[in-house]
């Protein structure tokens, strides 16, 4: 098997209504098969070594909220979890995700950072947050517990749907 033979399957994937995503896993489990095959000497020579899929479906590109768009929705919710979520994900560029693990107690004002569980990396983190945000987070200083309460009984997918799913651009280092 070549390297085109992979271009001939992507093709013929997306033919079949794949959509990209699903196209490059298909064919990473099988360079993981020749990989693992030439790494235990069962073939002689990998022949996919810098094999790249580019995307073959036009995305439409996601719309970025300006700053003053996000002040401006900012002043629109009226759950103050939701509001604090939202400031987190605007000032830091955080994951919903992470947001939902955030504790007060990890929260250090006098070096700007928050310590937390990011769950994409599956590791604890340590990252710096802006004065905005410090000032949003003051109010916390010296308490314990979760930043974001979710109600006792709620799975994490149900608290999901009270918080707006928007993709934040990083802006940490924003002026």
């Amino acid at each position: 098997i070549e390297k085109r033979h992979l271009y001939e399957y992507r093709r013929h994937l997306s033919e079949q209504g794949w959509i990209d995503r699903s196209v490059k896993s298909e064919i990473n489990v099988i360079k993981g098969v020749f990989k693992k095959a030439f790494d235990e000497g069962i073939i002689a020579e990998y022949k996919f070594l810098g094999f790249r899929l580019k995307r073959i479906s036009k995305q439409k590109p996601r719309d970025i909220l300006t700053f003053k768009e996000m002040k401006e929705i900012a002043k629109l919710i009226n759950d103050k979890y939701v509001r604090l979520a939202w400031f987190i994900g605007m000032y830091g560029g955080f994951r919903l995700a992470d947001i939902l693990r955030f504790q007060k107690e990890n929260i250090n004002y006098e070096k700007r950072t928050i310590y937390f569980w990011m769950a994409k990396r599956r590791e604890w983190i340590e990252m710096p947050i802006r004065d905005e945000l410090v000032k949003i987070l003051s109010r916390f200083k010296g308490q314990t517990g979760p930043l974001i309460q979710v109600k006792e009984g709620r799975s994490k997918m149900a608290s999901r749907k009270r918080i707006p799913m928007v993709y934040f651009r990083a802006i940490r280092n924003y002026k």
